[in-house]
């Protein structure tokens, strides 16, 4: 019989689940972060478990809880990205939400999370302050992007650029992190 160990760490701290696995599928697709086939698997392996059971033929004792803990903990890793993308959003931290929230769509396929995320993301997409939001952010990150290599030249370009987003978005959450990006590229231009 082998074992792993899985790590799953939140916010609070961490949490140490072992696991005793026949078919290392299952704690080999949690580890590799395919929560989604983890969970297909441990619910496979709970109704082999249960089908046996009402067969009448032994049933080993830690099967089915192994995999009891693996839907769990896939269950808990999405509750904590979706608590954090629904913080970011409230914040006005749409961009960075919904990319939290696309993963937990992809990567929690066919889990009930799958839908919970949807739904989350359907809603940023209804609002108007969001999509400016992201698409200030968006727009920000394409300016920065232009710096490397820094030349003073394309700091100046940055600083106008920034200029002209904040023209547009000076009272978002991203006209905020806009004016500190163009206060540090003015530090930069200062003789030394």
């Amino acid at each position: 019989m082998a074992s792993v160990l899985i790590i799953i760490t939140n916010v609070a701290g961490g949490l140490i689940i072992g696991l005793t696995q026949h078919d290392m599928g299952l704690a080999e697709a949690f580890v590799k972060g395919k929560y989604a086939l983890a969970a297909r698997k441990a619910d496979e392996a709970v109704a082999a478990t249960r089908k046996r059971q009402a067969a009448g033929l032994p049933v080993e004792g830690t099967e089915e809880k192994d995999a009891a803990l693996v839907l769990d903990a896939v269950k808990v890793l999405a509750e904590i990205r979706i608590l954090l993308a629904d913080r970011l959003a409230k914040d006005r931290w749409s961009l960075d939400a919904r990319e939290i929230l696309e993963g937990v769509a992809t990567g929690f396929a066919g889990t009930p999370s799958e839908a919970k995320a949807k739904e989350r993301l359907a809603a940023i997409e209804a609002d108007p302050r969001a999509q400016a939001e992201i698409t200030a952010t968006l727009r920000l990150r394409e300016i920065l992007a232009v710096l490397r290599p820094l030349t003073r030249k394309k700091v100046e370009k940055a600083i106008a650029g920034i200029d002209d987003l904040l023209a547009l978005y000076a009272t978002l959450q991203a006209g905020e992190r806009a004016r500190a990006e163009k206060a540090k590229l003015e530090k930069l231009l200062e003789p030394r």
